[in-house]
């Protein structure tokens, strides 16, 4: 992964709170999420903010993700299903 992919990764990372904890409790590979995060993050054209705000919607939708590929929408209920997790855990 190059370094100017990694760094809003890291941004949506941290303003999600996945942090080592995290990944510990949910049993989930940082790397993993990373690539959910990276994906989510091509479907809104790169832009870290509409990621994270749609990250931490609370109506986020899989339609609002690039219906039209399977891959982003694995992606997005891999993502989905980690999001719940970490509300479990944060709060």
């Amino acid at each position: 992964m190059s370094e100017s992919s990694a760094e809003p990764i890291a941004q949506v990372e941290a303003a999600l709170t996945i942090d080592d904890r995290f990944l510990e409790v949910t049993g989930t590979p940082r790397a993993l999420v990373r690539d959910c995060i990276r994906r989510a993050l091509l479907c809104h054209d790169g832009n870290v903010a509409e990621t994270i705000a749609w990250m931490e919607s609370p109506n986020r939708s899989l339609d609002d993700v690039s219906p039209s590929s399977l891959i982003h929408r694995g992606a997005a209920q891999l993502l989905l299903r980690t999001l719940h997790a970490q509300e479990e855990i944060y709060g």
